[in-house]
């Protein structure tokens, strides 16, 4: 069966590898009408793929539960669903999946309107409702051998084309395609609990005295749970934060202690993510490392940003201070400094320390890496391909370039052992001392010819 899918629709799967190991596959395959599932059966559904249809159909999401990688089957429909969105051939996507926890005491239409009514959560409709697709009816004899729920499957469409990054809404199977509720209107404990359900450890309200660990937790999944608390709180907490306070109850008091000692005064970046909202780019969470450009932010909106934290924390901006700090987060974290200089009164008399740059050896190193990258012939093909595009827009190409410049450095300071991995916020950190790194050694004439080559490789020189 899995050879006559790959047979069938040899582009329409995807593999996640790690280390050289499939962790993860999805499958689809194109039907030529939402109607042509009526006629399926869930072992032969590669007889009605259409090579010429306009739906995409989600067939299966398999992941490797001994390779312990937290969300990659849903990494893999986000990437299937993002590339169906791309596709002017693809007018929408839909699935017929099953239920996990029906009864037969109940018809299958009654069982399903009450997951979207919220009376019950299903968790494999869940995983679908929660990330924005809406239920459409049961299909009666779609999957004969599922006799636990008497054959009948699920049809779940994705309205991909009227979907818009700009207003991102994160949504979890918790809440049934309900929006989540405004991070600044959630108690810590409400948060914590969110967090820890995403991450499959619900927490009974007896067990909030319990310590992480107890609860299932690895330590990858504190970092997360940590960076997630960074972000509600709208600052940096400590490494060994959920160590200190090992429990969900002791950790959420405390962050409700520190959150009563700021008082009502805003944090930068509840200032910064307000303004872009006002200016129709709403954040999630995952959206805080990114560059501005990355985020859809043109120049002139910049400007405005700018202008708008000049006006909170009272004093003018540079005119590039966005491009020296080019993501929310890095942008409120020094931001926050600022203001924190002001209430000491001492800004002006802080020494000024100048952040540390790469060695002019490894820079080096790391620029030839770079010149190698760009020339290969698949890289050429991308950026003369996005150049030819954007011919007349040079801040057009220089956005459309920028998964690929983020790519190509992510992968060359790994490997020198610059940043220990590819997380947005290490990958940022990185960048930007790659950058800081070139600016200051510029006047190395290696370091500075190295740099022309690279900008020529990919189009940006003068």
């Amino acid at each position: 069966m899995l050879k006559t899918r790959l047979q069938m629709a040899p582009t329409g799967n995807f593999v996640c590898e790690v280390d050289g190991e499939v962790v993860a596959v999805l499958y689809t395959q194109r039907i030529p009408s939402v109607s042509a599932v009526d006629s399926q059966k869930f072992m032969d559904i590669s007889a009605s793929h259409d090579p010429k249809g306009r739906v995409l159909q989600l067939i299966s999401i398999s992941a490797d539960a001994d390779a312990k990688i937290v969300g990659v089957g849903s990494d893999l429909r986000s990437f299937a669903l993002l590339l169906a969105k791309l596709d002017p051939t693809v007018d929408t996507v839909i699935g017929v999946t099953r239920c996990s926890n029906y009864s037969a005491d109940g018809s299958m239409a009654g069982y399903v309107a009450g997951h979207v009514q919220g009376k019950h959560a299903d968790k494999t409709l869940g995983f679908h409702t929660g990330y924005g697709a809406h239920v459409a009816r049961p299909v009666p004899g779609f999957r004969p051998e599922d006799e636990d729920n008497g054959g009948v499957g699920v049809l779940i469409q994705y309205d991909v084309k009227s979907w818009t990054w700009t207003s991102h809404t994160e949504i979890t199977p918790s809440t049934n395609g309900v929006q989540k509720t405004p991070e600044n209107a959630a108690t810590a404990l409400d948060k914590l609990r969110e967090i820890l359900t995403d991450m499959k450890h619900p927490v009974e309200d007896d067990q909030l005295g319990l310590g992480f660990f107890n609860l299932g937790v690895d330590s990858l999944e504190m970092v997360r749970i940590r960076n997630q608390l960074s972000t509600w709180a709208g600052r940096e907490l400590s490494s060994t934060f959920l160590l200190d306070f090992p429990s969900v109850q002791e950790a959420a008091a405390e962050l409700e202690k520190q959150k009563a000692k700021e008082g009502k005064h805003a944090s930068a970046l509840e200032v910064i993510c307000q303004v872009m909202a006002d200016m129709q780019h709403p954040l999630s969470d995952d959206q805080l490392t990114q560059g501005f450009f990355v985020l859809g932010i043109d120049s002139l909106e910049m400007i405005r940003i700018k202008n708008k934290l000049s006006q909170w924390l009272g004093e003018e901006l540079p005119a590039t201070f966005l491009l020296d700090y080019p993501s929310v987060r890095e942008l409120a974290t020094e931001v926050d400094k600022l203001v924190a200089k002001k209430q000491t009164g001492n800004g002006d008399a802080e020494a000024h320390t100048e952040p540390a740059i790469l060695d002019v050896d490894l820079l080096l190193q790391a620029q030839e890496k770079l010149k190698k990258a760009y020339s290969l012939s698949q890289n050429q093909k991308k950026i003369s391909a996005l150049a030819a595009k954007h011919s007349d827009d040079k801040a057009a190409f220089t956005k459309a370039l920028e998964p690929l410049l983020a790519e190509v450095e992510g992968s060359v300071l790994v490997s020198l052992g610059i940043i220990d991995d590819l997380q947005p916020v290490n990958l940022q950190k990185g960048r930007k001392l790659l950058a800081l790194s070139i600016k200051r050694l510029r006047r190395k004439e290696e370091v500075a010819k190295n740099d022309q080559e690279v900008l020529g490789l990919v189009k940006l020189g003068d």
